[in-house]
């Protein structure tokens, strides 16, 4: 597949964006006092808007562009009903606990999910526990991203597989690094 030059040049804008964004936000947290709760938690300076679009984009995957149109085409409306209902429950779970957990994390100073279960139960072993799981299912929810970047890339761009997911991982790796939550 031929992919027209214009194409390309917003593909590649979009990159440099992105990698721009993080960078902005990287030399804004530079004055933070804490390197860890700047780059994890944005020195919890989000407000419950900005949280709630941040909850909602990480519910935005790999799944939502392949997977989920190939639902509702199997499955029609109800499918849509499904996924609507998910969405409705999330937020509404989110509302009744989602600022407790923030002012807990607050008041005792957690930064990842890890120092949030180790608080919140005072046992250590629930902070590893909670670190495999992130490890464990966290790099297969990532190798499923990435699959599905480079898929989508492949199909739109006329990348090659390895080269889509190359340079999927370079560009996330680079707005991660930098950047951390503001990226």
């Amino acid at each position: 597949m031929q992919t027209s030059p214009v194409t390309m040049a917003v593909f590649f804008s979009y990159y440099v964006v992105l990698i721009g964004i993080s960078v902005y936000a990287y030399y804004r947290g530079r004055s933070a006092k804490s390197f860890s709760e700047e780059y994890y938690v944005a020195g919890r300076s989000f407000g419950p808007w900005i949280v709630a679009f941040m909850w909602a984009t990480s519910w935005t995957s790999g799944g939502t562009f392949i997977g989920t149109p190939a639902v509702y085409y199997s499955m029609g409306w109800t499918a849509l009903l499904w996924q609507a209902g998910a969405g409705v429950l999330g937020m509404i779970g989110m509302l009744s606990i989602g600022r407790r957990i923030s002012r807990f994390a607050a008041e005792h100073n957690c930064v990842t999910l890890p120092d949030l279960f180790v608080e919140r139960f005072q046992s250590r072993f629930m902070g590893i526990i909670a670190a495999i799981s992130i490890l464990i299912f966290g790099v297969a929810y990532m190798v499923s991203q990435y699959i599905a970047a480079a898929r989508i890339l492949e199909t739109f761009m006329g990348m090659s597989y390895f080269w889509a997911i190359v340079s999927f991982a370079v560009v996330v790796g680079l707005y991660t690094t930098i950047g951390g939550i503001r990226g």
